[in-house]
C-alpha cells in the first residue's frame, strides 16, 4: 500500500491508494504495491521462476508451522471462513490461486466463494491495481490457513459507502469468523459512526475484523479503518531470515508503515496499559511488509505490463496472514467446544493482556508471545521510530505464533478480560428490571429488560455494547456461555438519567439440564472502564426440550365388570415434559394376572390414534371402552400402555378389577 499522487493528477494504480471524496473530506484508500519479479511470466504461465519470500519461509519464520492443538488435528483453520472485502473484480482469482497453490504444494481451499457487495453475482468491473490486491489477500490468507473457506466480497468501487456495504454483508454471514481488510486512508471526523459496523452482529458467533495499518509512513499518523477500536490494526516490519529455509533472524520496523494516535477515536480499555494519551493508538500488531525482497505473488491480470509471478509487500500482505492466524485459533476453540473470538471484547483485549512493560518481570513473559521490534529500518528514519515494548510503529510486535494461538484458544470470557484492565468505575450501571423465568428450554428465544443508569456528573454519549451470559455463578469467573449481544448506537443519557433496553437472545443449546444465572454486561468503547455488570437474583433451570407422558387410571382403584359384557375405564394422561406434546396417541389395554406386563397378557383393546396437543404440565382424560373376557375370574389387573408420535418418554398404568 502506498500514498497516492497529488489529487487531480492522473494517478497510476499500483503505486498509490485510490482516492475518494465523501462530503467535504477527501481520503485515500490503501492498496498493495506489486513489484515485478526477476522473470515476469506471461498470463497463465505456471513458470517456477518465482521471486520473493515463499509461504514456507514466512510460516517458519513466525512459527505458524509450529502451532499445535496437542492432538493429531492439523492447525490450518478448518471449519472457519475468512471473508476478504476488496473493491472491484479480479476475474482470475480462482485460477491464479491454483497456480500459487500448485507452485508451493498447498492444498486447495475447501471453497472460494466470490460475491458482490450484497452477496449476489453482479460482480463489479475489473481494475488492474486492485486485482493485485485481491490476489495478495486471497493467496496469503490461504497460505496461512489453507483449511479455511474463503469468501471474497468485491465491492462496486473504493468509495466508503460501497466498501462498508461489503463489510456489512460479510460480517452478517453465519459462517464468517474473521474478516480481512487491506484498504484504508486518512482519518475523518465522522468515522466513529462506522465503529459499530466492525462489531459482531447480535446473535452471531464472535467475529474478528483486521485492517491494514497503511503504507503512508508515520508522517500522516493514524489511518482509518485501522484506528477503529473494534478492529485489529496490522502494521509492517522488515523480516531478516537467518537462512533460506525461513529461520527467523531479526526484525526491524518498516519505514512506510503507518501508525500514530487517532484524532477521533477514544482510547479503548485494553490499551490503557500501553498508552496514556486517552485516544486510540495504532497499529496493534505487526508482521513482514518488506518491499526489498517482498513476498511471492501470482497475478494474471495485467497491470502496467506486469503479469504472472511478481512480489507483493506492505501492510496489506500482513493483514490476511494475521487473519489466517486468528482463523487457526478459532479452529482450536471449536475443537474445545468454545465460540469463535469476538474482536473488540476478546481478540484485542487478549493480545494486550499478554503485554508486559519494559523493566518489569512481565516483560520477559510478553516477549515469549511477541517479537518486540525495537530497531528502525535504517539510521535515517526520524519519525515512527520503534521503541522497547509497545509503540505506534509496530504495536505489540510480530507473532510468535504457537504462543499466540495457545493464548487465543484459551482466551477467557469478555467480562474476565475486561476486568483485567479495570482502572476506573464506569458511569453506566446496568440492572435487570424483571427477573428471568425460573425455567427455560434450550434453544428457544428469550428476552430481558434492562435499565442503564448514568451515575456520572455529565451527560453520557456514545455507543454501549450489551452482552448476555448464562453463568453458573454471578461473577462470570466460570467460563460463562455468551447467549446474546446488542449495540446501542449513539446513546445519550443525561446525568442521573436512565435508558430502558430490551435485549433478545437464545437460550444456549445445552444437552443436559443445569441451573444458571443470567448475567448482563454493558461496555462503552469510549471509556477505559470495565463493563458494568448485573446478575439475576435466582438461577434458571435450562433443560433440553422433551415430552414425558405419564398415564394413571382415574376413579376407584377397582373397576366393576361383568364377564363377557362391555366395560369402560378412564385414563388420565399428564405431560410432565417441558414442551407441548403434539401428534397422535393411542392406548392399548391388557388384562393381566399380576401387575407386570408380559407376553402372556391378553390385549383387550387398542384405541384408534387420535390427535394429541397437550401442553406442558397439563392433563387429558381418555375413556376406554373394552369387552371383558367371558371366562375371566375376578381379581385380574388392567394395564394400559401409550403409543404417541410426539413423545420421548411413556409409561404404563395399572388398576385392579373384580
Amino acid at each position: 500500500m502506498r500514498r497516492s499522487e497529488e489529487a487531480g493528477q492522473n494517478r497510476r494504480p499500483a503505486k498509490f491508494n485510490r482516492g475518494f471524496v465523501e462530503g467535504l473530506e477527501s481520503r485515500t484508500l490503501l492498496s498493495a504495491v506489486m513489484h515485478p519479479g526477476i522473470t515476469v511470466s506471461k498470463a497463465g504461465d505456471q513458470s517456477n521462476d518465482v521471486v520473493g519470500d515463499t509461504p514456507a519461509q514466512i510460516l517458519k519464520a513466525y512459527g505458524i508451522d509450529q502451532v499445535s492443538f496437542g492432538n493429531s488435528t492439523t492447525p490450518d483453520g478448518s471449519g472457519q471462513t475468512i471473508a476478504i472485502v476488496d473493491p472491484y473484480n479480479d476475474p482470475s482469482v480462482a485460477p491464479d490461486l491454483k497456480i500459487f497453490d500448485d507452485q508451493f504444494g498447498i492444498s486447495a481451499p475447501p471453497s472460494l466463494t466470490v460475491v458482490d457487495q450484497t452477496g449476489g453475482q453482479d460482480l463489479p468491473r475489473t481494475d488492474g491495481s486492485w486485482a493485485g490486491e485481491i490476489a495478495t489477500d486471497v493467496e496469503w490468507a490461504h497460505a496461512t490457513a489453507p483449511g479455511a473457506k474463503l469468501l471474497l466480497v468485491e465491492t462496486d468501487s473504493d468509495n466508503t459507502s460501497d466498501l462498508m456495504a461489503g463489510v456489512d454483508y460479510a460480517i452478517k454471514q453465519s459462517n464468517v469468523s474473521v474478516i480481512s481488510l487491506s484498504w484504508g486512508g486518512s482519518e475523518f471526523s465522522s468515522q466513529t459512526g462506522y465503529d459499530p459496523q466492525f462489531a459482531t452482529p447480535e446473535g452471531h458467533e464472535g467475529v474478528t475484523v483486521l485492517a491494514a495499518a497503511g503504507d503512508n509512513g508515520a508522517v500522516d499518523g493514524a489511518q482509518w479503518p485501522a484506528s477503529a477500536p473494534n478492529v485489529v490494526s496490522v502494521g509492517g516490519s522488515v523480516l531478516h531470515l537467518a537462512d533460506n529455509s525461513g529461520t527467523y533472524g531479526s526484525e526491524t520496523s518498516w519505514t512506510d508503515t503507518s501508525g500514530g494516535i487517532s484524532r477521533f477515536e477514544k482510547e479503548p480499555f485494553f490499551q490503557q496499559g500501553v498508552d496514556a494519551s486517552g485516544m486510540r493508538s495504532m497499529p496493534d500488531v505487526a508482521i513482514n511488509a518488506d518491499d526489498n525482497i517482498g513476498q511471492a505473488l501470482y497475478d494474471s491480470v495485467p497491470f502496467e505490463g506486469i503479469v504472472g509471478w511478481q512480489t507483493t509487500n506492505g501492510t496489506s500482505v500482513g493483514t490476511p496472514e494475521w487473519a489466517g492466524l486468528v482463523a487457526i485459533a478459532n479452529q482450536g476453540r471449536a475443537l474445545n467446544g468454545q465460540a469463535t473470538l469476538d474482536g473488540p471484547s476478546q481478540t484485542l483485549p487478549l493480545l494486550y493482556s499478554l503485554y508486559g512493560a519494559p523493566g518489569t518481570s512481565a516483560y520477559t513473559s510478553y516477549t515469549t508471545d511477541f517479537n518486540d521490534i525495537t530497531v528502525p529500518e535504517n539510521a535515517q528514519q526520524t519519525t515512527g521510530v520503534p521503541t522497547v515494548g509497545y509503540d505506534a510503529t509496530t504495536g505489540l510486535g510480530s507473532p510468535k505464533s504457537a504462543a499466540i494461538v495457545d493464548a487465543l484458544v484459551s482466551a477467557p470470557s469478555a467480562a474476565t478480560l475486561a476486568a483485567m484492565f479495570q482502572t476506573q468505575t464506569s458511569p453506566i450501571t446496568v440492572t435487570l428490571t424483571k427477573q428471568p423465568p425460573a425455567s427455560a428450554i434450550s434453544g428457544t428465544a428469550g428476552a430481558v429488560h434492562l435499565k442503564l443508569t448514568n451515575g456520572g456528573n455529565t451527560t453520557f454519549s456514545g455507543p454501549i455494547l450489551i452482552t448476555l451470559y448464562a453463568s453458573t455463578d454471578v461473577s462470570l469467573l466460570s467460563d460463562p456461555t455468551q447467549i446474546g449481544t446488542m449495540t446501542v448506537s449513539n446513546l445519550h443519557i443525561a446525568r442521573h438519567g436512565t435508558h430502558a433496553v430490551n435485549v433478545s437472545f437464545a437460550y444456549p443449546p445445552f444437552t443436559t439440564q443445569g441451573n444458571y444465572y443470567l448475567v448482563a454486561t454493558a461496555a462503552s468503547s469510549s471509556s477505559s472502564a470495565a463493563p458494568a455488570e448485573a446478575a439475576s437474583q435466582n438461577t434458571m433451570s435450562i433443560a433440553p426440550a422433551f415430552v414425558k407422558l405419564s398415564p394413571t387410571f382415574t376413579g376407584n382403584t377397582l373397576v366393576p365388570i361383568k364377564p363377557g359384557k362391555n366395560a369402560s375405564s378412564a385414563l388420565l394422561i399428564r405431560n410432565d415434559g417441558n414442551v407441548t406434546a403434539t401428534g397422535t396417541i393411542s392406548i392399548t389395554l391388557y388384562d393381566s394376572a399380576d401387575n407386570m406386563l408380559d407376553s402372556s397378557d391378553t390385549i383387550l383393546t387398542t384405541t384408534k390414534p387420535r390427535k394429541l396437543n397437550l401442553h406442558s404440565g397439563k392433563n387429558m382424560i381418555l375413556h376406554i371402552p373394552f369387552p371383558a373376557p367371558a371366562d375371566q375370574q375376578p381379581g385380574y389387573f388392567l394395564i394400559a400402555t401409550i403409543t404417541a408420535s410426539a413423545t420421548t418418554d411413556t409409561g404404563t398404568a395399572m388398576i385392579g378389577t373384580r
